[in-house]
């Protein structure tokens, strides 16, 4: 499968999401906001070369493809993820610093969740329907080792 990497990784923040929302119901922020902020550092750090591996072998090798179809719905997606991009940054720059939690709990368990609900979207649409496509049409995007060390 061409895009193992990218739906490991999709994986991956999956299950970090879901320790994020195990922590939420507990509703021990002031106890734990060192935890959460780590655990939503860890969660931007591994969407930031998520995104940066797409950005540099998936969606070049899509939009460069001979199909125009592809081309359309890889242009699609790179615009509806630059939304979602800039949704995350301002939630992290937001929500990254201690007492920011504390403060405003319930604000930051709602603005969590939709950026979170988000996040799912998008990872459900592109592992159902960009990456199909992508394995479907046997197009080569798999990242290279020197890739993956950054």
């Amino acid at each position: 499968m061409y895009t193992s990497t990218y739906r490991r990784q999709h994986t991956k923040l999956l299950e970090q999401v879901a320790e994020l929302k195990d922590i939420f119901e507990q509703k021990e922020f002031s106890k734990r906001e060192s935890e959460i902020i780590q655990k939503l550092s860890e969660l931007s750090g591994l969407l930031k070369l998520h995104l940066k591996l797409e950005d540099e072998n998936l969606y070049p090798a899509l939009l460069a493809h001979k199909n125009q179809a592809v081309k359309e719905m890889a242009a699609r997606y790179v615009r509806e993820m630059s939304g979602l991009s800039e949704a995350f940054t301002n939630y992290r720059t937001k929500w990254l610093h201690l007492g920011a939690i504390t403060a405003e709990p319930q604000k930051f368990v709602e603005e969590s969740i939709n950026v979170f609900s988000a996040l799912g979207t998008r990872i459900d649409k592109e592992n159902n329907e960009l990456y199909s496509l992508v394995d479907n049409l046997l197009i080569v995007v798999t990242p290279s080792a020197s890739t993956l060390d950054n």
